[in-house]
């Protein structure tokens, strides 16, 4: 199609895009501040998980022999055989 054809298709295609741009800029001042809400919250949350296992470890350390055990297989005893 040529670009003189298209010409009146123009506003048809541009107003949709425009009302989307300025719902999406009035929504946007609603999420930034959720979101930063959010990620804060997150951070929160990491950084308690962090401390918290950091006392785990401090508490386990030592606490753990990881050397494996010896390995002592005894035979079951033989049974008698059965009376016949």
């Amino acid at each position: 199609m040529s670009g003189a054809r298209l010409a009146p298709l123009w506003p048809a295609f541009t107003a949709p895009a425009g009302f989307l741009s300025l719902k999406l800029d009035a929504s946007r001042k609603d999420l930034l501040p959720a979101i930063d809400r959010q990620g804060a919250n997150f951070e929160r949350r990491l950084h308690q998980l962090e401390t918290n296992l950091a006392r785990l470890d401090e508490r386990t350390r030592g606490t753990f022999n990881l050397q494996p055990a010896p390995f002592n297989f005894q035979p079951p005893p033989a049974h008698p055989p059965f009376c016949t």
